[in-house]
């Protein structure tokens, strides 16, 4: 399940430090109540009352931040040659062979590399899903790299909501803009934002590239 979420900066031991100045560097823990699915406080002995939220990497000091990163959440990996039927990969990094219904392999791992360096890159995802739409997903595709081969192109249920026959835009808004524009990976970048750390501060900015940092 390789993915930017599971890929982690490494830090260096903070277990040194006394709660105080730990607290100090981190500022206090932000937490949220743990609710039932009807919205109101459980009285369960055994679940704990509230939920600790994440540590922004914005907010840790750089001098922590280790020159290595970390791969986890191998609970999807599986023997290369013995691919299970079934995978918890989000739909976005999913390859169409995935979406598709065919056996996964090392060509949809490598599809799912592309797509976080993709994100790591940009800082937005290649192939963006909403609610985990794997049509939607699949429409994307077709708009950044053209008609599928087949049996996929005729086994896609959903196309017609898209595109024709030829894998041509067929459906308009009402401005005449085609509903599934042909796009580039350059239009996409062009596109993308970039995330710096307010250092005094330590809140996230963001802002739009300008011309000369799209080119790059």
């Amino acid at each position: 399940n390789l993915c930017p979420a599971n890929i982690l900066f490494k830090i260096t031991n903070l277990d040194e430090l006394g709660e105080e100045e730990l607290l100090k560097e981190l500022g206090e823990p932000e937490t949220v109540p743990l609710l039932t699915l009807s919205g109101n406080y459980h009285e369960l002995p055994h679940a704990p009352s509230y939920l600790v939220r994440p540590i922004h990497i914005t907010k840790l000091p750089h001098h922590y931040l280790m020159d290595e990163i970390c791969i986890i959440d191998f609970g999807e990996s599986y023997p290369s040659l013995a691919p299970p039927k079934e995978l918890g990969i989000p739909a976005s990094y999913c390859s169409p062979k995935i979406l598709f219904n065919d056996p996964a392999g090392k060509p949809s791992d490598i599809w799912a590399l592309a797509c976080t360096l993709f994100e790591v890159r940009s800082g937005q995802q290649l192939f963006q899903g909403m609610f985990g739409d794997e049509d939607d997903i699949l429409m994307q595709m077709v708009q950044l790299f053209g008609k599928f081969p087949e049996p996929w192109w005729s086994s896609w249920q959903k196309r017609d909501c898209w595109f024709d026959g030829d894998g041509k835009p067929s459906a308009y808004f009402d401005d005449g803009t085609a509903t599934s524009q042909v796009t580039t990976l350059e239009d996409i970048l062009a596109e993308g934002y970039s995330f710096y750390p307010d250092i005094n501060n330590t809140k996230e900015t963001e802002r739009k590239l300008t011309p000369s940092q799209k080119k790059r």
